[in-house]
């Protein structure tokens, strides 16, 4: 039988027993039905996720929502879909409250005096040519002017058989912009 530490060399599986001890309960919020982007293929507005329900504007409402979500166990937030930096106050609602992930396009820098130490995630579908076709804009260019430098902020790249032969030229402009990335 195969067994994570027989997949793993002792430095590796001495961090996955760290990790699993975290007892990590998180939870994946929708923080707005709204983005300033319309990708194609994006799950989010093509599964009609936007229109499942209305969307909550009170800042009050998200607060008492989150202070639920605590009493219930959560102790990690991941923020999403539509574009998370549209409603920043929301975003907050859960930052003030407990450890927050906020998973954004990057055309909207996060404001670090309000959010100081908040992970950021920011989705990469390709290339500058494929950024285009799929997303309108070359957004790697911007959010990578947003956030370069910022020690809590990395992409999320998204690789598929397009990006083959693409990756690495990229993954050397993300560098160059002092960041991480995460290949997904």
């Amino acid at each position: 039988m195969k067994t994570v530490s027989s997949l793993l060399d002792d430095h590796w599986y001495e961090r996955y027993k760290k990790i699993s001890k975290l007892n990590i309960r998180s939870s994946i919020y929708d923080v707005t039905n709204r983005c300033n982007l319309r990708c194609k293929g994006c799950f989010f507005f093509s599964s009609g996720e936007h229109e499942v329900a209305p969307e909550e504007m009170d800042v009050r409402e998200w607060e008492a929502f989150v202070d639920r979500e605590i009493a219930r166990g959560v102790n990690l937030a991941i923020l999403i879909g539509g574009e998370p930096t549209l409603c920043l106050d929301r975003v907050e609602a859960f930052y003030k409250r407990l450890p927050t992930f906020c998973a954004t396009n990057g055309l909207i820098r996060v404001p670090r005096d309000r959010f100081p130490d908040m992970m950021v995630g920011i989705s990469l579908w390709g290339d500058e040519e494929d950024e285009r076709i799929l997303r309108g804009k070359n957004t790697f260019s911007i959010s990578s002017r947003n956030y370069a430098g910022d020690p809590y902020t990395y992409y999320l790249y998204t690789v598929t058989p397009r990006q083959i032969g693409k990756t690495e030229r990229i993954i050397r402009k993300i560098e160059e912009a002092g960041l991480k990335v995460h290949l997904q």
